[in-house]
């Protein structure tokens, strides 16, 4: 695997925790002038920062477990032995029960935010089924995923909200424990990443990581991978721009709106609960509507996004060491220590509330993603892992039998 692929894969992750300080931070609809209107933040990062995170998770999945997973597909190329897969299912677990804990810690802190790791712990456990897919395989999971779990989480939602527990913007908490019906609705149907449609993007990683681990050619599979996101977002915004504007009188109707708020909560998505219980719902690709058109969108960005990010790197891996290390260093560093950084920003939007709430909005975003940067600075110059992501390597290594990590970091 060439270091440029792992680094490019870096760089999208630290660009995904940048994107979710930018909603945890700023406003996503601007009411300062009396008409509602969406922000540049809302336009760039709403909804697309979590799915790249949750697609760059499944590449790394991939990534993790190639060695054994071309062993066993017999597309290896390499004579050394590999870790059986009942070892890599057990460091697979042992990480999403790390990062469960932590998600559980996490959402006790006063942030005001949706912490995503309670449910980005139990996609890792969905892992476990799909790490021996072969990429046809994953390729028709993912397409059927796409089209049919839309239509289960809209009725299963409704009945949700009806019968169990009603929207939360916070993740799930130790007390879910003891009202385990919240807790299942929370992490599948009424929570912010519903995980009944979340897995499409584990699945577009898995297929994405599995590809680039079987080519030879960064550039063609990055800028095939690139093309696949440019045209799936495309496709997705065209279609549902031509069924909301064809539709416009109907849907102002439905969500009891004017239509400024209306187009600003299209781009942000909020303020888009009335839809859930209307077939309209399915027109959308508003941010977390967790409509088909919605998941084509955000897998789209995603993928797009990774694709510029692996043929940067692979140019720049050719260029003069210093200049190659100035421009991928902070991004690289950081995106290899985003449970740190993430885990480490919701603390401290709980602990310095007073004094953050005193600052502008950009400039709040702003400290977060420089102190990432300069974390991501000395995480590259020192080649080592983030604490936590230390913790989560021990902790995955000792559970599969592997020796003590010890020495320079790997992506994970």
């Amino acid at each position: 695997m060439g270091s440029s692929r792992l680094t490019g894969v870096d760089v999208a992750r630290a660009l995904a925790l940048i994107g979710m300080f930018a909603t945890h931070t700023m406003p996503l609809v601007d009411s300062s002038t009396g008409t509602p209107t969406a922000t540049w933040v809302a336009y760039l990062f709403a909804g697309k920062a979590s799915a790249l995170f949750a697609t760059l998770a499944g590449v790394g999945l991939a990534l993790l477990t190639a060695r054994t997973w071309a062993q066993r597909t017999k597309k290896s190329r390499s004579r050394s032995a590999a870790p059986t897969m009942g070892a890599q299912r057990r460091g697979i677990a042992a990480r999403a029960a790390f990062i469960m804990v932590l998600g559980f810690l996490a959402a006790e802190f006063s942030s005001g935010i949706a912490v995503i790791l309670v449910h980005y712990a139990v996609l890792f456990l969905f892992a476990l089924a799909l790490i021996q897919a072969t990429v046809k395989q994953l390729l028709w999971l993912g397409v059927g995923w796409l089209a049919l779990s839309p239509v289960v989480l809209f009725f299963v939602r409704a009945w949700a909200y009806a019968n169990v527990a009603p929207y939360r913007t916070s993740g799930p908490v130790f007390m879910d424990f003891l009202r385990p019906q919240t807790l299942l609705a929370d992490l599948f149907a009424t929570g912010y990443y519903p995980l009944i449609v979340w897995p499409v993007y584990l699945i577009a990683g898995l297929l994405v990581g599995r590809l680039l681990h079987t080519s030879s050619n960064v550039w063609a599979v990055s800028w095939r991978i690139t093309r696949w996101g440019f045209a799936m977002t495309f496709v997705a915004y065209a279609i549902s721009w031509r069924l909301i504007n064809a539709n416009w009188s109907s849907l102002v109707g439905v969500a009891n709106t004017s239509s400024d708020e209306l187009r600003a909560a299209l781009i942000s998505g909020q303020g888009l609960s009335d839809f859930q219980y209307s077939p309209w719902w399915f027109m959308l690709s508003a941010p977390h509507s967790g409509t088909q058109l919605d998941l084509l969108l955000t897998v789209g960005t995603s993928l797009a996004v990774l694709g510029l990010c692996l043929m940067l790197c692979k140019a720049l891996e050719g260029a003069l060491k210093f200049v190659g290390q100035a421009l991928t260093w902070p991004l690289a560093g950081a995106g290899s220590a985003t449970l740190t950084l993430y885990v480490g920003h919701i603390i401290a939007l709980d602990l310095f509330s007073s004094e953050l709430a005193t600052l502008e909005p950009l400039h709040r975003w702003l400290i977060f993603t420089v102190v990432a940067l300069l974390f991501g600075v000395f995480i590259s110059w020192k080649q080592v892992r983030g604490p936590l992501e230390w913790i989560n390597h021990s902790i995955a290594a000792h559970a599969s039998g592997q020796p003590h990590p010890s020495g320079p970091r790997a992506s994970s």
